[in-house]
């Protein structure tokens, strides 16, 4: 399956991530376990804090549109992100791989707060 390059943050990744953070999340995407998901979590009125909190560090299989396979920062400390499509909603990230569009692609950070730091939970396609 055809891959790209891809920008995952529009920011700069060092104000919330440090290079052993950017290392650990290339070795959760080298071993599988970093996907994409289609949209955002919302908040949904039936839905406690608690679990709003806990929908907001897991991704949704049915919803899973790419996995990324390498993550690297660049010289403008610029996090980007190797992906291929994958999953039930995999054909927009496909479309725009195949038209060689995938800049159009644009991502969104989901993060969570353990003791002082900042983790990653999931990153989130959000506009195309």
């Amino acid at each position: 399956m055809k891959e790209a390059a891809v920008r995952l943050s529009q920011e700069r990744i060092s104000i919330v991530m440090s290079s052993a953070d950017v290392a650990d999340l290339d070795l959760r995407a080298q071993q599988g376990n970093l996907l994409v998901e289609f949209g955002t979590p919302g908040l949904f009125s039936q839905q406690s804090p608690s679990q709003h909190q806990v929908r907001q560090t897991m991704t949704l299989p049915q919803n899973v549109c790419a996995k990324i396979t390498k993550v690297w920062v660049d010289d403008d400390d610029i996090l980007w992100g190797t992906i291929v499509p994958e999953g039930p909603k995999r054909k927009l990230i496909k479309q725009c791989i195949e038209r060689g569009t995938p800049e159009k692609l644009k991502f969104g950070v989901r993060l969570f707060v353990e003791g002082n730091q900042y983790k990653v939970a999931a990153f989130d396609l959000i506009g195309f």
